[in-house]
């Protein structure tokens, strides 16, 4: 069983008040991106309420997640305080070009400094990722990701993690903040939007960008242009997807805290993909 979207859209994980939780998530044997981003999201804001606990993941996981750094994370942002099963097992790392950008979390010297975040995930990814066209439209991503998590989130600190996947030659980027939310940035301006689901769907909309939202989502929703192409986007009590072609609304969603979870996935060498042109390409 996946941990993708669709999960994160259900109402089984929820936050606990016990001084010590115990979390046994051995039915998952694989993470999305996005995943990963709203299990960190969802230790870290546990631990406003508990002092240790414990999680169980199966063996195939525990592998996945030692490779891609999750389990590094864990043990240094909770350490004496979380005990992960099974034990760490002897890991087979993957080629850089799967990897990508390892699960981390990077946080803001102030709100200005996202510039030279952007700038050092690109040189991470600039590497790996072999092709020109395809790398400008990542250094896009990161450029309108963070800058609204500088801009709009009233938090320092976000996680990230990109992907590729070779067998369907697809790449995923999850960024994620534990800050106030897309609805809360909306709302400010237009205070008449009724559900969170519709403050996200009017945050990508151009006119309510330029307008005061600012919220910088219309060029990512551009980049939508091949069927395998989607923006999944959860913040607060909304939780959205957007294709080419559709928006499906997710009803029910409750993370029990507030931020804006974020992946992007499109098919790299696609055929639908718009050429960019008369660009200075960094490499």
């Amino acid at each position: 069983m996946n941990f993708d979207y669709i999960k994160i859209s259900s109402r089984t994980w929820k936050i606990t008040k016990d001084p010590y939780f115990n979390r046994d998530i051995t039915k998952y044997s694989f993470f999305n991106p996005i995943g990963l981003t709203f299990l960190a999201g969802l230790i870290k804001k546990q631990f406003d309420y508990s002092e240790a606990g414990s999680i169980a993941f199966n063996t195939t996981t525990i592998n996945y997640l030692e490779r891609i750094n999750f389990l590094e994370w864990l043990d240094k942002t909770f350490s004496d305080k979380l005990t992960t099963y099974p034990n760490r097992p002897n890991i087979y790392r993957s080629t850089l070009e799967e990897r990508l950008l390892e699960f981390d979390e990077i946080k803001f010297k102030n709100r200005y400094n996202y510039e030279e975040c952007i700038t050092h995930m690109s040189e991470l990814c600039q590497e790996r990722i072999g092709d020109a066209i395809e790398f400008m439209y990542i250094d896009d991503v990161f450029g309108e990701l963070l800058s609204n998590i500088a801009i709009h989130s009233h938090t320092l600190s976000f996680f990230v993690i990109a992907q590729k996947y070779p067998s369907n030659n697809t790449i995923k980027i999850s960024i994620s903040d534990l800050g106030v939310g897309i609805p809360y940035n909306i709302r400010r301006f237009y205070p008449d939007i009724g559900t969170d689901n519709d403050s996200i769907i009017y945050a990508t909309e151009p006119e309510i960008s330029s307008a005061g939202g600012g919220m910088g989502l219309t060029t990512l929703k551009s980049y939508l242009e091949d069927p395998a192409d989607y923006l999944f986007i959860a913040s607060n009590k909304g939780c959205v997807k957007f294709t080419k072609k559709s928006t499906i609304s997710y009803l029910g969603f409750d993370s029990n805290f507030t931020g804006t979870f974020i992946e992007i996935c499109f098919r790299s060498h696609s055929k639908y993909r718009r050429a960019i042109q008369d660009i200075d390409v960094p490499f």
